[in-house]
């Protein structure tokens, strides 16, 4: 009677456990992959990052020295005039766009 119910608990006790270290190994898992997978996508977010940080650098450097040339000084000076007529063109605008037919 008693002896048999207190071995049968014991039983269930002991599969209950197992199940339950089974369970936890699979949660334990899907953690490590979790983390990974976060740890991939935050690797790839600093990537991009960095690439649009050099990108944008590299277009400021490039503003800076076409700014630093006078010809590009010169037609930026006149985009305004480009709308008049040809003959109010000052002669450096006039030069860059003959060379640029």
């Amino acid at each position: 009677g008693l002896l048999a119910q207190l071995t049968t608990s014991k039983e269930e006790l002991v599969k209950v456990n197992s199940d339950f270290k089974a369970f936890q190994a699979c949660v334990n898992d899907e953690l490590k992959n979790l983390r990974q997978q976060k740890e991939d996508e935050d690797a790839l977010t600093q990537k991009a990052l960095s690439e649009i940080k050099d990108n944008s650098q590299g277009f400021q450097n490039f503003t800076k020295t076409a700014n630093k040339h006078p010809e590009n000084e010169a037609v930026s000076q006149t985009d305004v005039d480009l709308q008049t007529e040809p003959e109010n063109f000052p002669p450096s605008v006039e030069y860059h766009v003959t060379l640029r037919q």
